[in-house]
């Protein structure tokens, strides 16, 4: 039997009484993976922003865990807060602690001496050290946390079943190739080298997912290329439908030992891909995509030419080899249940 949650199907399973899935935001990686380990699943949220949101959090955090007595407690990481919280709990309530890592280690800000990072990297050694095992995403991450955890096992996120609503609308240049840029306008994703390259692609229209307030002023947005639209924040059911009326993907990082949650809907949509060239990145989407050296304009113009070539071949690529990815995934999700388990 199958449930929805909103664009996404997940198998109906039954879940466990003693295991229990707390996440202080929405994300699909969270809601795949509570539903797998069969954990019943709590998003806790406040309207409040920065420092004062925590304390209400902690509250209604402590208090789950109070009502439910739970034997398991998984916990996302990020908030490293939440998972540090978790941590410090365990003893007293008496449950074992699973921290689901994601990549939230800000290795870019390993050596800052400022306030906030000196924090987080408290907080973030103390859950390492004291969580009884910690879930990545990849084996690059593994190694780098051997020395500090317990217990560690890798697994990345699940290829998602997706289902666009059908209402796709209609593409602004339907005579053109549609790519789908999914960025956050975060630090690490080079929009401005993609959206200056784009000059080039007339033939291309380029739409951009993401809250683009605070990263573009108004001057770089008037003088965007006509064929760079951005879409903003975009709902989950609106995000889908243009990943499936896309021709391909653009997800990017300049950050080593991520493995961007896009590429993984990318994948379930059937869609070619161009994705940093990163040593993590390539190791693990080994298929359907092409890689771009985002350092450069050239680089980015060369892969963005690249795929626009050999869409087909990417696209067979994606039809061969991704059921053995999801047989891959159903190993690892097994070695790790089985992992903490014991």
């Amino acid at each position: 039997m199958l449930e929805s949650h909103g664009n996404m199907t997940l198998e109906k399973r039954t879940q466990y009484n003693d295991r229990i899935w707390i996440s202080w935001e929405r994300q699909r990686r969270t809601i795949t993976l509570s539903h797998e380990f069969n954990a019943k699943l709590f998003i806790v949220k406040n309207e409040r922003d920065g420092f004062f949101r925590y304390p209400e959090l902690i509250i209604k955090t402590v208090k789950i865990i109070l009502q439910e007595k739970p034997k398991y407690v998984f916990a996302q990481n990020p908030s490293v807060v939440l998972a540090a919280l978790v941590c410090f709990l365990k003893k007293s309530c008496k449950f074992t602690a699973i921290i689901d890592r994601h990549t939230n280690f800000k290795l870019n800000q390993r050596n800052s001496n400022k306030f906030k990072w000196l924090i987080f990297r408290c907080l973030s050694n103390y859950s390492l050290s004291k969580a009884d095992h910690t879930i990545v995403t990849n084996k690059y991450l593994k190694l780098l946390i051997r020395n500090r955890s317990r217990s560690s096992s890798v697994l990345p996120d699940k290829i998602p079943i997706l289902k666009p609503s059908g209402d796709f609308g209609i593409r602004p240049f339907k005579s053109k190739l549609t790519a789908f840029f999914i960025c956050t306008f975060a630090d690490d994703e080079p929009y401005r080298e993609l959206f200056a390259a784009f000059r080039d692609f007339p033939e291309i229209c380029l739409e951009v997912t993401g809250n683009y307030g605070g990263a573009l002023d108004y001057s770089e947005i008037e003088n965007l290329p006509s064929n760079v639209k951005l879409l903003g924040f975009v709902s989950n059911r609106c995000y889908i439908d243009h990943l499936f009326n896309c021709d391909f993907t653009i997800i990017l990082t300049n950050q080593e030992f991520t493995l961007n949650c896009g590429a993984y809907e990318s994948l379930a949509a059937r869609k070619p891909m161009l994705l940093s060239d990163t040593k993590t990145i390539r190791s693990y989407f080994t298929f359907g995509a092409n890689y771009i050296e985002s350092d450069s304009l050239e680089g980015v113009r060369a892969g963005v030419r690249s795929i626009k070539s050999e869409l087909a071949l990417r696209e067979n690529e994606i039809t061969d080899q991704l059921p053995l990815m999801e047989f891959a995934w159903e190993e690892m999700f097994a070695a790790t249940d089985a992992m903490f388990m014991n």
